[in-house]
């Protein structure tokens, strides 16, 4: 005889069943696979961009010179030494700075120019190898030398580095070939710090501690025909000279009665 379940009750007609277990192992499976997926995703739309490789250096390389190089730099500055020239650029001792233009003749013992600091002009003037200044003083001033003297000042060594016109046998022997003397480019370097552009007509660039200047040739007795009567109306000069770190101007003494 078989039971059956009256009112809400169970009977013998109906069978008992116990309750699923969680599919825990389902679920896991499930939560690696979404994060992998989303893993994925980020690394297609959101991952870093892998950094640029290194830019490849395509400049000129620095070159040792040969002996053809060696003999050719040696003469071309040997022609600089010995050939009238026109330099224009840069000067400068520590922070004294001044734009200069020299024409020299081809022994440097005659020369005219221009020196310009603080957009100030003064005349240069080389005469035997000697160096003479004139100008304003307010010209003066801005190179750190009070004076008044209106005329021509002669220059004792050591101002401005001696650069005012620098004697083209310290700029030759600067720039001359040694062992780390390199070719890069269009340009010799001769040591660090000094260095030269040479191109048809010689040397052209010159670049010094202090002295930066473009080379330029130049007529030789144009310059001396310019120098010497610049110098035979100089009359007597006052002196430049050193009195501990400051430069000042002495006067010429007044001439005899």
């Amino acid at each position: 005889m078989t039971s059956t379940l009256s009112h809400g009750k169970m009977t013998s007609g109906d069978k008992w069943k116990a309750p699923r277990p969680f599919p825990v192992r389902l679920a896991a499976l499930a939560l690696v696979a979404v994060l992998a997926i989303g893993l994925g995703a980020w690394w297609v739309f959101l991952r870093p961009e892998p950094p640029a490789p290194p830019a490849e250096d395509t400049g000129p390389k620095a070159v040792a010179l040969s002996s053809v190089d060696t003999a050719g730099v040696s003469a071309l500055l040997n022609q600089f030494t010995t050939t009238a020239h026109e330099v224009r650029g840069e000067i400068g001792d520590g922070a004294l700075k001044a734009n200069v233009t020299g024409s020299v003749t081809a022994d440097a013992q005659f020369g005219f120019g221009t020196l310009n600091v603080a957009n100030i002009d003064g005349s240069t003037l080389l005469a035997d190898g000697i160096t003479y200044v004139k100008g304003s003083p307010t010209f003066w001033s801005a190179l750190g030398v009070q004076t008044n003297w209106p005329g021509w000042v002669r220059v004792e060594n050591g101002f401005l580095g001696d650069r005012i016109f620098f004697p083209p046998n310290t700029v030759s022997a600067a720039l001359a070939p040694v062992e780390v003397s390199r070719i890069i480019g269009d340009e010799y370097t001769a040591a660090p710090g000094v260095s030269a552009k040479f191109g048809p007509a010689g040397l052209e660039q010159i670049r010094l501690e202090g002295y930066t200047v473009s080379v330029l040739p130049a007529d030789n007795d144009g310059v001396f025909g310019t120098a010497r009567p610049m110098f035979d109306a100089l009359g007597a000069p006052a002196v430049l000279t050193r009195a501990g770190s400051a430069w000042t101007v002495a006067p010429p003494p007044p001439p005899a009665p």
